[in-house]
């Protein structure tokens, strides 16, 4: 039975763009080369086109409902980043630990909004890909607020890191508060058993003072390690923060 796509999440920017959006969609291809030769290895494949795949692209839409007046809602962002390379999250779900994500950087390449009169006023959003697309998990939710250090659920990659594959780890922060200059710092570690007694830093993030674009960063395989967490420690007087990560493992 097909799914039924009621809940998505779409973080990019520095914004979480998923209450105003109500449609998103993909698309991942790759560029085709024609391989034919007079003299196939096999024999039988004489006379037919035969191909190879060289570069792999993907592109992503989304679309929904136009707001404007602050950074956070889809004029504004849309506005400022049109053109630019950011890092962009895509869930299937409300943003749950373990809920499947799709992370990666991407140009900015069109933003289309209004529309006829007596309508709700639309907006429209084309993004292409620049680099690997990476299908993950969530990692740490977008709902919950962090005011002091703590650590996230572990996630299992029962294969850990092979060789010529990479760990990858994006990070979304939309917002910080607190007095001082509040400062968030997230790392990512592993483990061989779920209990983490014995974990290794794998990557670091820039450590964040306000809402951001995001951050996507990755580490070499290969790792035995099958247990990963995103770790995080916050500064500032009564510091809050809310912020989305995600882990997933693809080649370079």
């Amino acid at each position: 039975m097909a799914d039924v796509l009621i809940n998505a999440r779409i973080f990019g920017a520095g914004v979480n763009f998923s209450g105003q959006s109500n449609k998103v969609e993909f698309t991942v291809e790759a560029d085709e080369a024609d391989a034919t030769v007079f003299e196939p290895d096999n024999p039988a494949d004489a006379g037919w086109k035969a191909r190879r795949a060289t570069v792999l692209d993907f592109k992503a839409a989304f679309s929904g409902h136009w707001f404007a007046g602050d950074p956070s809602k889809v004029d504004d962002a849309l506005w400022s980043g049109l053109g630019a390379v950011d890092v962009w999250t895509f869930v299937k779900g409300t943003g749950a630990v373990g809920d499947l994500a799709w992370s990666g950087q991407t140009l900015e390449s069109k933003y289309s909004f209004l529309g006829d009169h007596g309508k709700l006023a639309p907006f429209d959003a084309s993004l292409a890909g620049s680099g690997p697309l990476v299908r993950g998990r969530v990692a740490h939710p977008h709902t919950v607020v962090r005011s002091a250090a703590g650590t996230g659920d572990d996630l299992v990659f029962a294969a850990g890191i092979p060789a010529g594959q990479h760990l990858y780890a994006a990070l979304h922060v939309f917002s910080v508060g607190g007095t001082g200059v509040p400062a968030l710092s997230v790392i990512v570690e592993s483990d061989d058993n779920p209990g983490f007694t014995t974990p290794v830093q794998r990557l670091a993030f820039a450590p964040a003072t306000a809402a951001q674009t995001g951050q996507l960063l990755r580490a070499a395989g290969p790792v035995t390690d099958t247990h990963y967490r995103v770790r995080w420690t916050v500064t500032g007087g009564t510091p809050s923060f809310l912020f989305a990560a995600t882990l997933g493992v693809a080649p370079a």
